[in-house]
């Protein structure tokens, strides 16, 4: 990516919503009922086991939650964002001063 110093902030900016957006990609790609990746899925599953993974899409926020809090999945999860991030080319640490920067409120407490 070319960097401009001049506009670093706006650079940073955009690394962290690339990061942000890479994130979403990996997460709507898993197979999980609920989410995005099992509802590409599903109409390729047999009847049965559509019937059977139904009632488990009313937990998609629970599979999600434990996803981010597990440290195991956690750690799996990242890994395969932070892979993905570094075959973009983009810096880590120019997505990590984006952060910084969208968290403007944090200087203050």
């Amino acid at each position: 990516m070319l960097f401009d110093p001049i506009h670093a902030v706006l650079w940073a900016g955009v690394a962290f919503l690339a990061f942000l957006q890479l994130t979403a990609l990996v997460l709507n790609l898993l197979p999980i009922p609920g989410l995005d990746g099992y509802a590409a899925l599903e109409p390729h599953l047999r009847p049965e086991t559509q019937r059977a993974l139904a009632p488990a899409k009313q937990f998609a926020l629970v599979f999600r939650l434990v996803l981010f809090l597990a440290p195991t999945l956690n750690g799996w999860f990242f890994g395969v964002v932070y892979w993905l991030f570094d075959l973009s080319g983009v810096s880590h640490r120019l997505a990590a001063a984006g952060s910084v920067l969208a968290r403007f409120w944090s200087i203050w407490f």
